[in-house]
């Protein structure tokens, strides 16, 4: 297993030495949120290729939040409002089967997965839920960025976040 270190927390490696106790605290509200914001940004990612398969292939950015998740493209045409609206509306048409969401491991690159739902697969080794039940509603929008640069997001306002299955210790 591998943890990286934030560039801003370099200074404090120097104090580490091999074999020394340490004590690592997950604020498991925030990764529980931003697990839920993963699986929806499959699902809207999804949905968007369903409607214009070519952006694929021009997919430049991606980001995650607490309370939400976007995808950057590069487009010949813009997005138009009925667009949105188709990607939405397929975005909660697969979500609502409530399928199982499985993660599937390389059979020979050891640190590869790949996030499977029905017959969507997307290579990501990310955080997921096992199914969308806790994400609600997506509702889709637009922004343009510039030139031949949309960016498509994701809001769900009635989601639901679990944090039982975490331990919780006081440190």
């Amino acid at each position: 297993m591998a943890h990286y270190v934030h560039s801003d927390d370099m200074h404090m490696l120097t104090q580490l030495r091999s074999g020394a106790a340490v004590t690592v605290c997950i604020d498991v509200e925030r990764r529980q949120k931003l697990t839920l914001s993963h699986s929806a940004s499959h699902f809207l990612y999804a949905a968007a290729l369903a409607i214009r398969p070519e952006l694929i292939d021009y997919t430049i950015g991606c980001h995650i939040k607490e309370e939400g998740a976007r995808f950057d493209f590069l487009v010949d045409t813009p997005f138009t409002a009925n667009e949105i609206i188709r990607v939405e509306q397929h975005t909660n048409e697969i979500m609502a089967h409530r399928d199982p969401i499985f993660i599937d491991v390389h059979s020979e690159i050891a640190d590869a997965r790949t996030w499977r739902y029905q017959d969507i697969h997307i290579p990501c080794g990310g955080t997921h839920l096992s199914s969308p039940e806790a994400i609600g509603k997506i509702r889709v929008t637009r922004k343009k960025l510039g030139k031949n640069k949309e960016r498509l997001m994701c809001t769900y306002q009635n989601s639901s976040i679990d944090i039982s299955q975490y331990h919780h210790m006081q440190p």
